[in-house]
């Protein structure tokens, strides 16, 4: 039982002092990507939310959300106009 109880202190550390353990990207450069929409609605709003609170920086990325219609954002992501598209037909 004493074994247990250190093993969970041990992962709790390990946990939150994580941060020196792992090496930051904020050192590298910041690498946009660009993310189709094709409406403003709760199924797609975490896109945007993540770029709102500035999650995608403290991981390395710029969000651009672009409101696209389905077709359109299947051929501009063929093309390479658009990284990932979020809509389906």
């Amino acid at each position: 039982m004493r074994w247990l109880r250190a093993g969970c202190l041990t992962l709790i550390l390990l946990f939150s002092y994580r941060d020196p353990l792992i090496p930051s990207i904020h050192a590298g450069e910041i690498e946009t990507i660009k993310v189709a929409v094709p409406m403003i609605a709760m199924n797609f709003m975490h896109a945007g939310v993540a770029r709102k609170l500035g999650i995608d920086r403290q991981e390395g990325m710029a969000l651009e959300v672009i409101l696209m219609r389905v077709s359109m954002a299947m051929a501009a992501l063929i093309a390479g106009g658009i990284d990932y598209n979020f809509a389906f037909e």
